[in-house]
C-alpha cells in the first residue's frame, strides 16, 4: 500500500512538471549520446549555417558529468519549483533566457565558438523565484523571510561578481571540464529572470479606467437609469 502511494505521488509529480521533466530527459540524453551533444551545441560555426535550433539546444548540452549534474541539478529543483508555482510564466521566463543568453554571446562575444550548459537558464530561474518571494514576503510582512531571501539574492549576486572578475566557476571545477567560463551567461539569465518576475498589473491598471468610463456612461445613459428620459 505504501508502495503504491509512493509510486501514485511520484506519478502526480512528474504530471505536474511536465515542461521540466522532459527538458531533464533532453539534457540526460545529450549527455549519453556524444553525437547528440554535437548535434544539439551552439555553434558559431553551424549557427552560420543557419542551423538556428542551437540557439535553444545548446543549454542541454555539457563538457562533462560535473558540469552536468551541477546544472541539472539546479535546473531541475528551480524548474520544478517555478512550474508548480506557474507554468505560464515558467515558460516564457525560459523561452526568453534560451534566446536572450546565445543571442547575447553571438553578439558580444565573437571569439567564443561554442557554448554548452544550463547554468544561464538556472540563473535566470534563480533570480524570477526569489524576485517572487521576496515581493510577497514583503507585501505579508515576514521579515524573517525576506531577509533570507535578500541574503540569497546578495550571495547570488556576490557568485556572479566573482566569476565576472576571475573568470571562475564557484561549483564546477572549469580547468578539470575543459572550458572557459561565461559570466555573461549568468548575468544575462539573472536579468531576464528578474524581468520575468515583474507584477502584471500594469496592463490591468491601464484597461480599468477606460472600462470603468464605459460601464458608467452606459449606465449613465441607458433608458432605465438616464437622467435624461423621458419620465
Amino acid at each position: 500500500m505504501n508502495d503504491l502511494s509512493l509510486t501514485q505521488r511520484a506519478s502526480g509529480f512528474a504530471a505536474s512538471v511536465p515542461l521540466t521533466l522532459s527538458l531533464c530527459l533532453l539534457a540526460v540524453a545529450a549527455l549519453l549520446l556524444p553525437s547528440l551533444t554535437g548535434a544539439l551545441e551552439f555553434s558559431r560555426a553551424s549557427l552560420a549555417d543557419g542551423e538556428c535550433w542551437r540557439l535553444l539546444t545548446g543549454h542541454l548540452t555539457h563538457w562533462n558529468f560535473d558540469h552536468f549534474m551541477w546544472d541539472l541539478v539546479m535546473f531541475a529543483a528551480l524548474g520544478a519549483i517555478c512550474e508548480r508555482r506557474g507554468r505560464g510564466r515558467y515558460a516564457a521566463c525560459l523561452l526568453a533566457a534560451a534566446l536572450a543568453i546565445p543571442l547575447c554571446v553571438y553578439a558580444l562575444m565573437p571569439e567564443m565558438a561554442t557554448y554548452r550548459g544550463l547554468s544561464g537558464v538556472d540563473s535566470a530561474l534563480f533570480a524570477m523565484l526569489a524576485m517572487l518571494m521576496l515581493r510577497e514576503k514583503w507585501s505579508e510582512r515576514d521579515w524573517t523571510g525576506t531577509t533570507i531571501i535578500a541574503i540569497l539574492l546578495l550571495g547570488f549576486a556576490a557568485k556572479v561578481g566573482y566569476e565576472c572578475l576571475t573568470l571562475q566557476t564557484v561549483f564546477v571545477d572549469s580547468a578539470a571540464a575543459d572550458f572557459i567560463p561565461l559570466p555573461l551567461a549568468h548575468v544575462i539569465g539573472a536579468a531576464v529572470g528578474t524581468l520575468a518576475a515583474l507584477p502584471r498589473r500594469a496592463a490591468r491598471m491601464t484597461a480599468a479606467p477606460s472600462k470603468l468610463k464605459q460601464e458608467g456612461f452606459s449606465k449613465l445613459y441607458s433608458p432605465s437609469t438616464s437622467v435624461f428620459s423621458p419620465k
